[in-house]
Formats: C-alpha cells, structure tokens, sequence
C-alpha cells in the first residue's frame, strides 16, 4: 500500500525497526486548524445554485429553508452548497451553518456562484456576536448564472472557536463471541486460527483473552450483540472486570427487527427496545464502558435506519430517562445529528492516501459539529484500524476479497493515519474476527506480531495528546 507522504514513510520505517522515536504532538497535524463559524444566507429566484466555498474547507454543516414552495431542498457535497427543487422565478431562502476549517489569516474566502439560469440570487455572509445574535459581514447580488466574490478573511475571525478536547481517549476491540466450543475451530471456512483455541462461552478462557488485551493496551471489548436473547455479554463483562478493563455492546443492526430475521435489517421499535434493554440489563455492571454516566453503545451500519428514524429512536430512548452514548458505524451522513460520534467498521479497502483524506474529512466533520450549535454535546470521532482482510475461505460468498497484511505494514499505517488525524477514540477491527482475517489476537501465522503492534501504538496513542481546550466545565459528561 502506498505511504501516505514523506513524514509517515519515516514514521513507518521507525516503527518496523523498533526505534524508540519521538513523534509530533497531534497538535501538529490536527486537521481542525483556524476554524470559523460562519452563517451564509442565500436566496435566489434560479431553480437551482451552487455555491463553492474557496480558500478554506468546509469542516461540518447544517442547513435548512428559511422560505419557498414546498419542495425545495438544501444540501451539500464537499465544499458546494446547493439550493435545489425551487420554480424558476420564485424566491427561495436557505441558511448553511459552516465551520471553515483552514482559514486563512490574511487573504479571502471565495464564494462561487453557479446558478440554472440568470436570476437574481443573494449572498448574505454572517458571524455571531453575542449568544443569539448574528452580524452580517459582508454581502453580495448577482443577476446572471454565474460570479465570484471574495470575503476578506479576516472577517470571519478565523481561530475564534476551538474543537474541545474528547471526554476520554479509549482504545477498543471489536470482538466475536462465535466460538462456543473447541470445535467451532474446526470450521472451514475461516481464514486463521489463535495460538491457543478457546471458548467464548468459557469465563476463563474469555478471562485470559481480555487480560491480553489489556497488557497490549486495549481499553474495552466491543462485542458483538444480536439482541436481548443474546447473554454472552455477560461472560464478557465478568471476564472485563476479572481482567481490570471495559465493555461494552455494538448492536448488529441486520438483525434488530420485529421479525427477528437475521440480516432483515432495522426498525425504530425494535432498535428502542434493544437500547433500553442494553442500559437497563448491563450499564449496572461495574465493567460496563460509560462516558462520565452514560454508557456507550456502538452500532453496526446504523444508516440501515435513517436520520428521522434514528431521531425518533434517541427521543424515545431519552424522554425514558436512559441517556445511553451511542456510536454509529457511518460515514459522512447527517446521523451525526441524532447521535453521538461515528466510527467506519472497516477501512482497509483504501489507498494510503485515500485513508488520510477520508480520515480527515471526518475527523473535521464530527470533531467540530457541536460548534454549529452553541451549547451542543461534543461528538466523538472514532478511527478504525485493521490489519488486513481475507475471506476466500467464506464458502457462502460468490465474491471474496483479500487486502494482504503485508506482514504488519498495513496495521502500522492504519494506526499512524489515525493519530495524523487526531483520533478521539481508535477502534480495532476486530480482536478475533477469523472468518475475514480481521483479527490482531496471537494466532497461528502471525505469531504475536499484530499484538506485539498494538502494543506499540496503542501507547504512542495515549502518550501524544490532542487537548486544544480544556473541556467546558458544563459538559455533564
């Protein structure tokens, strides 16, 4: 796989070698650098426009119609901002909450105007001021299809809002509670086996797994959990707290449906109950992972409900009293607002480069969206990190992919693309996923090497910091 640039090929050729290195505070690399708020209100009388934010990058966003006919809709597609499903002729309003991430401190920011057709369209450019109130800084109407115009930047006042730091900085694995028995070792088709079998059915087995983890630095076992029929967290907790770390649940949202067929897919009811159960049957337990007093829940392909299902599910689930933290496996989609942070299970699909810009992008995006909206709770970015994957063996797939380990090269660059870009928290996947040769737990053809890795990593991860503000004394978390 290709080094994603000068500084991680170094970085990469220390750590292979063992050289106990110094490396730059995530500070240096943070990608939330010169953040400014901005509001641009924009109204037109075009069927459509875009709008192209220049000079600086558009690190998170909310939006909505201030005025029109029923039907017209805004949106956003990397730095454009788009006013669509208007009648030519007809006016139409929307507001765009920014956070400008790169703002330049002397210069401009350029606003690019594309419209259908000719058409009045106008540009209002604001900053807040004091809680609640908003001051127009600039200001610009056009009668054609297209213009730019530049904003100085230091208008926006580029470095007036700072992404806050995490509530905690965790280190988790995902883990599989499918090997009931020695024989479940047996099945052909996994892709690896571990040094030493077990059962996950077994405390002492699953004892011995976690006190593993821990000496490698992993924080909590995320397991996966199928539903209220499904006890095996319980052996997991125990064991966590025999072994001195956390747990917690990732729902497999395939299965959380009424009809309790397996890989169905969602419905709002059934995904209520099961967060309810979650919190009312484990967050109790002593190893159960919370943040201050909420326990966290991970969930496997949330978008499988969408935004409004999902606000329905956490308004319910709260207006109980339940205030679990709940993590959803998506990317770049507007469920970051219902919910609490976002993770991607599984990344190993791209390219040294391509995993830095994906990386980045949200890392800006969830790291600085409770910035759009005094007062909003911080989301927690999550970066995933993987060794490889391989599942030709997996006789029930027409289609296999293999993404080769490449001894531990890809790990390491998994890991150093997670702390460029300021990881909250960092999640392996998996501890013990053989089916697609995901996991990092000893195993027969590796050795302890990918452990050995995770060791390393994992403490470069809590040693190096990216505390930019102290957390606000009001987060009741």
């Amino acid at each position: 796989m290709k080094p994603v640039r000068h500084c991680v090929t170094a970085l990469l050729a220390l750590v292979v070698l063992g050289a106990a290195q110094p490396l730059r505070p995530i500070d240096s690399t943070d990608p939330a650098r010169n953040l400014a708020p901005v509001s641009l209100f924009v109204s037109t009388r075009a069927g459509a426009v875009d709008v192209t934010v220049a000079n600086a990058s558009v690190a998170s966003y909310r939006s909505s119609i201030v005025s029109g006919r029923e039907g017209v809709r805004s949106s956003q597609t990397g730095q454009t901002l788009r006013i669509s499903g208007n009648i030519a002729g007809e006016l139409a309003e929307a507001r765009f909450d920014l956070i400008l991430s790169d703002v330049p401190a002397a210069g401009t920011i350029g606003w690019q105007v594309s419209a259908e057709r000719s058409a009045q369209t106008v540009l209002d450019v604001q900053i807040p001021r004091d809680p609640g109130r908003r001051q127009s800084v600039d200001r610009f109407t056009i009668d054609q299809a297209t213009a730019t115009f530049a904003t100085d930047a230091a208008l926006l006042q580029p470095g007036s809002v700072r992404v806050a730091r995490p509530p905690s900085r965790l280190v988790l694995a995902q883990f599989y509670p499918w090997y009931p028995n020695l024989a479940a070792w047996n099945d052909s088709d996994l892709a690896g086996r571990p040094l030493r079998r077990y059962s996950t059915d077994d405390l002492a087995d699953v004892t011995r797994l976690a006190r593993e983890a821990r000496s490698a630095g992993i924080d909590a076992f995320d397991m996966s959990w199928q539903g209220p029929s499904d006890r095996r967290l319980d052996t997991i907790l125990d064991a966590a707290k025999a072994a001195g770390i956390k747990a917690c649940a990732f729902i497999e949202s395939w299965d959380a449906n009424r009809s309790s067929l397996i890989g169905q897919g969602a419905d709002v009811e059934t995904m209520t109950a099961w967060i309810e159960y979650l919190v009312d049957r484990y967050s109790s337990h002593p190893a159960y992972l919370h943040v201050g007093a909420r326990p966290v829940i991970f969930v496997y392909t949330a978008s499988n409900l969408s935004t409004a299902e999902w606000t329905s599910v956490i308004e319910r689930v709260r207006a109980s009293g339940r205030q679990p933290l709940v993590i959803g496996d998506f990317y770049q989609l507007p469920l970051l607002e219902p919910l609490d942070g976002a993770y991607d299970y599984l990344t190993v699909w791209y390219s040294g480069d391509e995993l830095l810009r994906r990386n980045r992008l949200e890392s800006l995006r969830v790291r600085s969206y409770s910035l759009l909206r005094p007062g909003d709770r911080r989301r927690i970015w999550v970066a995933t990190v993987s060794p490889g994957y391989d599942d030709s063996n997996v006789a029930s797939r027409t289609r296999h992919t293999v993404v080769p380990r490449d001894a531990a090269r890809l790990y390491d660059l998994m890991w150093s693309t997670a702390l460029e870009t300021a990881a909250d928290w960092v999640i392996i996947t998996t501890w013990n996923e053989w089916f697609e040769y995901t996991a990092i737990e000893p195993g027969e053809k590796d050795g302890t090497l990918m452990l050995d890795r995770t060791r390393f990593w994992t403490a470069e991860f809590k040693r190096r910091t990216s505390e930019v503000e102290p957390r606000d004394p009001r987060d009741p978390r």
